[in-house]
């Protein structure tokens, strides 16, 4: 359908705002296919943050695993390919598809830790399809997959892109209880392995493991164990299961200590978090309490009083103006006119 003269001026500056998208197999990093790949990515993280510290038990081998195994593998070789496929944030806010610059960015940030995390995980199936040296050397690489749990830097990055997605105040408070959760497990998770792995290892003196009889048990029983005792540690440890060597009176102490300070951390971004919340949502009340303060110092019938408060606070719910919004102010002049082209668009084009 041929475009009007009258649409042509509209035509014209949309054009001008559309990313220039030299290939068109580049992928812009807000688009859903690339929030889907980071979706995917998270849950690769979080796969890897559950089962690296597995380790420490003797994990009994079955399908799921060898299937999960060989997942994360080929997904973080192919994760390499698509971060040299999706476009870079600039500094203002703009979308870079020059593929050299992508390249270039990429080399100087996550390509030698994603190199040394794939070849360490394919150099495993390499070696265990060798004779028995190799095999040997391939239960050695497995060690190796620690590496894997640098992958947990990215995760503050992918969190910060999906987050920036979610519009709703309501969700925001939820959002934040949810992440002071994953840290409390996380930690709690980290350190339950470390000290089973602490009980576990191959020694002629006592440990908590061989005195509770848990050599003896499964992997749950000894996971649930581990993971009591770690959660206990945030409210001053338990008295079931207590150290009985001096190397696990030492990682007590150490684990004591630095449990106490993130402890401390947590309930000051919790609270902060909450505090932000609070003073977002008691501008609208307290302007509310000065206008039924002065309308009940005049003397004003409550019957008055009420439709005068809904209305007002019907007003304060509504939509903003851009006077309102002190951010607007900051923005680039370019921004500002794409922000008013989006705005007002949709509605010159009816």
């Amino acid at each position: 359908q041929a475009e009007t003269e009258s649409s042509m001026p509209f035509r014209e500056e949309e054009d001008d705002y559309e990313e220039p998208v030299p290939h068109g197999w580049i992928l812009n990093p807000d688009s859903n296919t690339r929030i889907s790949w980071d979706l995917g990515s998270l849950i690769m993280v979080l796969y890897d943050m559950v089962m690296i510290p597995m380790q420490a038990y003797d994990m009994p081998e079955n399908t799921f695993l060898d299937f999960m195994e060989w997942t994360t593998r080929l997904f973080w070789t192919f994760d390499i390919f698509f971060s040299c496929i999706t476009g870079v944030v600039m500094t203002d806010g703009s979308v870079e598809y020059n593929i050299r610059i992508i390249l270039k960015r990429y080399a100087k940030t996550w390509l030698t830790m994603d190199l040394i995390i794939v070849l360490s995980d394919w150099s495993e199936v390499v070696f265990s399809s060798g004779g028995v040296a190799m095999l040997s050397f391939a239960r050695t690489t497995r060690i190796v997959r620690i590496v894997r749990l640098l992958r947990l830097v990215r995760m503050q990055e992918i969190m910060a892109n999906v987050t920036e997605r979610i519009q709703s105040e309501t969700l925001g408070p939820l959002v934040q209880v949810c992440k002071v959760l994953i840290v409390l497990l996380t930690i709690s998770h980290f350190t339950g392995c470390l000290w089973f792995a602490v009980g576990a290892r191959n020694t002629s003196e006592s440990t908590w493991v061989k005195v509770l009889s848990y050599d003896t048990q499964g992997v749950d029983a000894q996971y649930l164990a581990s993971l009591h005792w770690a959660l206990s540690q945030f409210s001053g440890g338990m008295d079931e299961i207590s150290p009985a060597s001096a190397l696990e009176r030492l990682f007590a102490v150490a684990v004591g200590g630095l449990i106490f300070v993130v402890a401390l951390v947590m309930v000051g971004v919790f609270t902060s978090g909450l505090t932000q919340q609070y003073i977002i949502g008691g501008s609208g009340a307290r302007q509310l309490a000065t206008l039924k303060r002065y309308l009940k110092q005049n003397n004003v019938s409550k019957a008055t009083t009420k439709r005068v408060c809904r209305n007002a606070k019907h007003a304060i719910s509504g939509d903003l103006t851009p006077e309102s919004v002190e951010l607007l102010h900051v923005i680039s002049e370019p921004l500002k006119v794409e922000l008013a082209y989006d705005m007002y668009s949709q509605v010159l084009m009816r």
